[in-house]
């Protein structure tokens, strides 16, 4: 088995997409770091996170980070990552339908954060996929290479890409995610 380990490290508050965005638009993020480690121990990847700021939940429809715990990985097709498959063909969801066994049929792979022990917390279908600000994440699991300071994190696309060939060279099935709190 290999483990995942995201340690959330720091909140920011009032963080905007872009710096023309007005206040409205302006969320809370938490930044992280993501570290793999095989069964020898050893680290064989890592990256930032960047998840929404507040307090963690289980509520299914809350813009939220989800609770500090143990998780399974499993692929999942969603509407969101589309910019992996464009910047990396190999990504393109016709490559890997045979990966996708839970009867979703959106356009593109993602990677889907599950539980057998936090009650409902599969109806949030929280997910790794790619993406820079808190704007982004819907509650999901955002990985990048730069860590802004400033609640955001960058390169992304290419840390999802790295991590999502990890997930294939050694099974998805054969990692376990554990999420620490701040």
């Amino acid at each position: 088995m290999l483990n995942i380990v995201i340690q959330r490290k720091e909140e920011y508050d009032n963080v905007k997409k872009n710096e023309n965005d007005d206040n409205k638009k302006a969320e809370t993020s938490t930044v992280g770091n993501l570290s793999v480690y095989n069964e020898k121990g050893e680290n064989i990847f890592s990256c930032f996170t960047l998840e929404n700021g507040g307090t963690s939940t289980h509520i299914s429809g809350t813009d939220r980070r989800i609770l500090a715990g143990v998780y399974y990985l499993r692929w999942t097709s969603s509407s969101t990552n589309s910019g992996l498959a464009i910047k990396y063909d190999y990504w393109k969801k016709a490559n890997h339908l045979e990966k996708i066994k839970d009867g979703t049929n959106k356009k593109n792979i993602a990677v889907w954060v599950m539980s057998n022990t936090i009650e409902n917390h599969n109806k949030r279908r929280i997910l790794i996929h790619i993406g820079n600000s808190p704007q982004d994440t819907l509650g999901c699991i955002l990985c990048g290479y730069i860590n802004g300071n400033n609640g955001k994190i960058g390169n992304s696309t290419k840390a999802i890409n790295d991590l999502f060939l990890l997930f294939e060279k050694y099974g998805i099935e054969n990692f376990k995610l554990t999420i620490e709190e701040i």
